[in-house]
């Protein structure tokens, strides 16, 4: 399968693509604006695979959580491509994305940070690249996460170092991998095809209202 895969749900973006097992991937790792970085990336990651959109077979992104701006942007790019191409899509969870990132074998937990102590979280258990989902993705406080961990997780994630932090026993292994392109195509490879989607099914997963939202809805209390 020859698989362009985008990741714009955190602070970094990303374009991957996968051809004949090989991946070429551009990364930024503060990339700004991503409506501005993205598909300058995806031009140079198909120029260095050497394909070009009508050969793709799939597309596949990072349908959150994370931000809110960035995940739309990123579902907008892979609408536009696939519905171009009439090519298959997938959404991957950026918290899947990050665990597939941190290219280790066993338990490992993904997060984001959602504040106030609170963490975008997914636990899962890797045995030769594949992982096994053993949470969905959820918002809990740290302390809640800590207990649901064996010793010696590994963290990884734009929120790994902040949950660290708040960990006073340290018993978990720090890798702190954020959630990138790569990760989103090794997490798509493993699917079934049956798990691809037309483009107009693609949606994104935000777990918890925006800020703005949750905003208007405590004026219309008043």
């Amino acid at each position: 399968m020859t698989l362009l895969a985008i990741e714009t749900s955190g602070k970094a973006c990303s374009a991957t693509v996968i051809r004949d097992g090989k991946d070429y991937t551009v990364f930024t790792p503060t990339a700004g604006t991503h409506s501005a970085a993205l598909f300058p990336h995806l031009e140079e990651a198909m120029k260095k695979a050497g394909v070009s959109p009508n050969e793709l077979d799939a597309v596949a992104v990072s349908q959150g959580p994370g931000s809110f701006t960035g995940i739309r942007i990123g579902i907008a790019a892979v609408k536009g491509i696939a519905w171009a191409g009439e090519l298959p899509t997938i959404g991957i969870s950026s918290l899947e994305a990050s665990a597939y990132a941190a290219e280790t074998d066993g338990p490992v937990a993904s997060l984001i940070d959602a504040r106030h102590g609170n963490f975008y979280f997914a636990h899962f258990f890797f045995e030769n690249g594949k992982g096994t989902r053993l949470t969905p993705d959820q918002v809990l406080p740290a302390p809640e996460i800590a207990e649901l961990l064996p010793d010696g997780c590994f963290l990884t994630g734009e929120g790994a170092a902040a949950f660290f932090a708040l960990c006073p026993e340290k018993r978990f292994a720090l890798l702190d991998a954020p959630a990138t392109s790569l990760g989103v195509a090794r997490a798509a490879l493993v699917r079934n095809p049956g798990d691809f989607i037309p483009a107009k099914d693609l949606e994104a997963v935000y777990l918890r209202p925006s800020q703005a939202e949750r905003t208007r809805k405590e004026s219309q209390k008043v």
